[in-house]
């Protein structure tokens, strides 16, 4: 039994939350569809038309208690994925688009560079101060102070005769 990405049966037991979440994937995965139709509900399904990448082939969605499946395909390519049932619209997509999966890897790559990128600018804003070589306590990382001079002086004055 599907249970939504949410995890919680009830809500997808009405018309109303199939739409809900068969519109809340398609939000999500926009990168890798090149269209699709607003959900509209029949029999406690929610269906969309939408428009793969790859072809521009249109294939119609069901989203139901058992899961997405693909009601019917405008290319014959599609007809063994009818009536196969997938647990989410992403196993869905994957089955069927080469393109798509090339696009979500690309989505999340960028995704990825992203947060790293913020990471990195957050790692160099709290050690702001050692980009310049400098410590904390105004010494360079070899313990001498800026001005050049030693602060672990450890020599003695020579003795004076």
């Amino acid at each position: 039994m599907y249970y939504g990405n949410n995890g919680y049966k009830d809500q997808i037991t009405t018309a109303t939350g199939l739409v809900a979440e068969l519109t809340a994937e398609l939000k999500t995965h926009t990168y890798g569809i090149h269209s699709y139709e607003s959900p509209a509900t029949i029999e406690f399904k929610a269906y969309t038309t939408l428009t793969l990448l790859d072809d521009r082939a249109s294939i119609v969605v069901a989203l139901s208690r058992s899961g997405y499946v693909v009601t019917q395909g405008s290319d014959p390519k599609y007809k063994r994925f009818v009536d196969t049932p997938f647990e989410t619209l992403t196993a869905l997509l994957s089955a069927l688009s080469p393109a798509f999966n090339s696009a979500m890897h690309q989505a999340l790559s960028t995704r990825l560079m992203a947060i790293a990128a913020a990471q990195q600018e957050d790692d160099d804003e709290e050690n702001g101060s050692e980009e310049d070589g400098s410590n904390d306590d105004g010494s360079d990382e070899d313990g001498n102070a800026e001005d050049g001079s030693d602060d672990d002086d450890d020599s003695k004055p020579l003795p004076q005769e």
